[in-house]
């Protein structure tokens, strides 16, 4: 048999595979021959990579059928390219990018959140979150009897070919700052605002891990993966001391149990197959936004870039004005602080631009205030420089020229008079674009 003739296998019903405490296949499961090798006797034997479980297994064609029957190839991967989108009257849909033409829009949900989320799609699957969280019924330990708070309480997989339903998942907590990270076994990561944290199947939704987050936090950034480490991180804050945010007493937590100047922030990282966590790091702020790539002042190794300190939205310290922020980068590795830097502090209770432009969006319909975060998500470029927009309305870059933590320096502020959003900053060959609140800017390299 030919590995052609069987690129796709299906398990048989009864049959699976169990070794050494692990679940290869079971029955019903699809995989994957990646490569045909011989066996010690010399006879044809394939390698089968299964996405449920992340595992691969081989056996020899001979006895192929005895197990397996060929699978049909799904047309949800032969998926054209598109640019997908959500709508806050909860529809997903699809444009053709070549034509500009609707391939399709589906009907998920009565109304999503929008909020700090995005899409996106791997091997023929659209993922996303929808279904805005209305009542109080939608949190495990909050308080909220007029949930005013923007939000999104179910995690689905749609057909990147037609928008149909694949499979549909519901957090403990719902999601503020859906990201989804994939992983080339077949599984996606995600956090919910508590920062607790999702490994699911990505053909099925079926959930096989999870770590709980923080009991009551909100978390403004959202979760990473690294796939040269093959750790993913959970970024997110520690319960901090007030009588509101007790999750133990009668009604419990209540709306006034929010992120403060001082909460702190917790990274923390987990071994991407196994969900063990491999270290964990506290911080002195609330994480704004993070990535995660090779610096030139990390010897060009893997660390996360994280900016802190409190949204615009929030007053600061014992309601003061003043907002300071700063930006760390970590090892991805072992969870230690490479450097840090002092960031602008924000002093009056606006982002830069929010009240200049509040009568423009007030005529336009939308709301009045941007409100983003102190820091965007930082960028990291092949060179191994950071580009970072802040709370006051300037992009930075930083990097070191003697490819040193000790060398750190701002190499470049452009000002643009606006603050950014979390996704502000998109890199292509000699190209960078720029979002602000109110406004694009394409720059050539």
């Amino acid at each position: 048999m030919s590995c052609r003739c069987c690129s796709l296998g299906k398990v048989r019903f009864g049959k699976g595979y169990h070794a050494k405490g692990k679940e290869y296949y079971r029955a019903g499961d699809v995989g994957e021959v990646i490569k045909i090798v011989a066996s010690d006797r010399g006879e044809p034997r394939a390698v089968i990579r299964w996405p449920r479980t992340g595992h691969a297994s081989s056996a020899l064609l001979s006895t192929w059928e005895e197990k397996f029957t060929r699978a049909a190839a799904s047309k949800r991967q032969r998926a054209i390219p598109a640019l997908y989108g959500t709508t806050i009257s909860g529809y997903a849909f699809a444009i053709d990018l070549e034509t500009g033409d609707e391939i399709w829009a589906t009907k998920v949900s009565s109304e999503i959140a929008g909020v700090k989320g995005s899409l996106a799609a791997r091997d023929g699957t659209l993922v996303l979150a929808s279904d805005r969280c209305r009542n109080r019924y939608c949190y495990r330990y909050r308080n909220e009897s007029e949930n005013l708070v923007p939000s999104n309480s179910v995690v689905r997989g749609l057909s990147s070919v037609d928008g149909s339903s694949i499979w549909s998942f519901t957090p403990d907590s719902p999601v503020w700052n859906f990201d989804a990270q994939f992983t080339p076994s077949g599984t996606l990561f995600f956090q919910d605002f508590q920062g607790g944290l999702y490994c699911l199947n990505i053909t099925t939704g079926e959930l096989i891990w999870k770590k709980e987050g923080q009991i009551g936090m909100y978390t403004q950034s959202a979760a990473l993966f690294s796939e040269e480490l093959n750790y993913v991180f959970s970024i997110t804050e520690s319960l901090y001391d007030s009588k509101w945010c007790s999750p133990y007493t009668p009604p419990g937590i209540l709306s006034w149990c929010n992120s403060m100047q001082d909460t702190p922030g917790l990274v923390r990282g987990f071994h991407a197959v196994t969900g063990a966590k491999m270290w964990e790091t506290t911080l002195p702020m609330p994480p704004a936004g993070a990535s995660i790539g090779k610096l030139n002042s990390g010897e060009m190794k893997e660390h996360l870039v994280i900016g802190m300190g409190l949204s615009c939205k929030y007053a600061g310290k014992y309601m003061t004005v003043g907002k300071p922020s700063e930006l760390w980068a970590l090892s991805g590795r072992w969870g230690g602080r490479l450097w840090k830097r002092t960031g602008p502090t924000l002093w009056t209770s606006n982002c830069a631009g929010d009240k200049e432009g509040a009568d423009i969006r007030r005529a336009m319909g939308t709301r009045e205030k941007c409100q983003p975060n102190s820091w965007s998500n930082p960028v990291i470029d092949a060179a191994g420089d950071v580009y970072v927009g802040n709370h006051v309305g300037v992009l930075q870059k930083w990097g070191s020229p003697s490819s040193s933590a000790y060398d750190l320096a701002l190499l470049s502020e452009l000002e643009t008079g606006a603050a950014f959003l979390d996704q502000s900053i998109a890199m292509a060959p000699g190209l960078m674009a720029i979002t602000t609140c109110n406004s694009l800017i394409v720059m050539e390299a």
